[in-house]
């Protein structure tokens, strides 16, 4: 008698094959996504490096490199030609970050010229212009691919003018904090703005004193990087950062409309901060008397999928920090890039932020850096 011949699966096979597809793909699916990383880490050194080249094309042509906040013109009236249908018209100071500063040397002259140029002004009171929550107009602030890490996946809650980076603005300025109260040799002093913006304390600077007075410094060029271009940063990563046209935390043009009479805004408290990286005097062995530092204001301190940057905790926070794992790409005043460890010792934070370490006013100013050190 004739036997039908099996032609199907048992169900063991089925399961057997099931079991090693599932394990092929535990295999791959961790390589794609370390695959997608790398590419996206790539991208993000890549804009690093349009960063600094930028900074560098602003040294070389204006002879200084950007300030961490400046006046960039004003705008008087009486409407956006850009945008005839935007009724805003208020006189106001056109006050930008570093970020507006680089913009015409990073291929973006038509979004400099909105800010550099007095017949456009930065806000908007029309619904389709207005950019996110904050009033700014879309052409004031756009988002531009150079100022977002695409691995930087976190909720903004800003829909335009996203941004992932930050500048070395060097010491931190915070007079109600104890560390900051000692000089060089430990003794109790008054810290003041412009000492924290001495010229051996970091790279980028205030450029705008404002009704409140605050000091403006002379300008910072290449030459003043005594320790070295290749070890001194000027560029970094903080998925905290806040939109690089801000100028202070919760931007709005009540900051930047000017009093009657020809006067100015005050002061912008806050821009050192919200898209800088700051040193604070802390040593990991207590150098000078200095505390160690806390780990939120280290290189990925804090939680980074949930802190948020405020006004309580925006000293801390303005220091690099990435999604990227082990550290954060960094762009130094050499043009080069490179990735720093966020294992690093905060006496070799501080010497890369620090164009001369030996007259800055870290706690340990001895310290030599090495190349292997980050």
């Amino acid at each position: 008698m004739n036997r039908r011949r099996q032609t199907g699966f048992t169900l063991v096979e089925l399961l057997v094959v099931i079991a090693i597809i599932g394990v092929l793909m535990g295999l791959l699916l961790p390589a794609v996504q370390y695959a997608r990383e790398v590419a996206r880490r790539n991208t993000c050194s890549a804009n690093v490096k349009g960063l600094a080249m930028s900074a560098i094309s602003h040294e070389n042509t204006r002879n200084q490199y950007p300030r961490w906040v400046k006046s960039f013109g004003d705008y008087n009236g009486p409407n956006d030609p850009a945008d005839p249908s935007n009724p805003f018209n208020s006189p106001h100071v056109k006050l930008g970050s570093w970020a507006v500063a680089i913009l015409p040397f990073a291929d973006n002259q038509p979004t400099y010229e909105i800010w550099s140029e007095n017949k456009y002004p930065l806000f908007s009171t029309s619904p389709a212009e207005s950019a996110g929550n904050d009033g700014y107009s879309k052409n004031a602030a756009p988002n531009l691919s150079l100022f977002i890490c695409p691995s930087d996946t976190r909720k903004n809650p800003f829909k335009e003018g996203k941004n992932s980076y930050i500048a070395n603005n060097g010491m931190a300025f915070n007079a109600s904090m104890a560390p900051y109260q000692y000089d060089r040799a430990g003794n109790s002093v008054t810290v003041d703005f412009a000492r924290v913006q001495s010229k051996a304390n970091g790279v980028f600077k205030n450029g705008f004193a404002g009704s409140s007075g605050s000091a403006v410094v002379p300008a910072m060029r290449a030459e003043d990087v005594v320790d070295g271009l290749r070890t001194t940063l000027l560029f970094s990563e903080n998925v905290l950062a806040r939109p690089w046209h801000h100028v202070i935390l919760s931007d709005t043009p009540a900051n930047h409309v000017s009093a009657l009479g020809g006067g100015s805004p005050l002061y912008p408290y806050g821009s050192q901060y919200i898209h800088g990286m700051v040193w604070h005097r802390f040593d990991d062995q207590g150098a000078g008397g200095a505390s160690l530092p806390p780990n939120s204001a280290k290189i990925n301190g804090g939680n980074l999928k949930t802190d948020i940057m405020d006004a309580t905790n925006m000293f801390l926070f303005a220091r690099p920090s990435s999604m990227h794992s082990g550290g954060v790409n960094g762009g130094f005043a050499d043009g080069s890039v490179r990735f720093v460890s966020e294992s690093i010792d905060y006496r070799v934070y501080q010497a890369l932020l620090t164009p001369r370490g030996k007259s800055s006013d870290v706690p340990f100013f001895e310290y030599v850096l090495r190349d292997d050190a980050t």
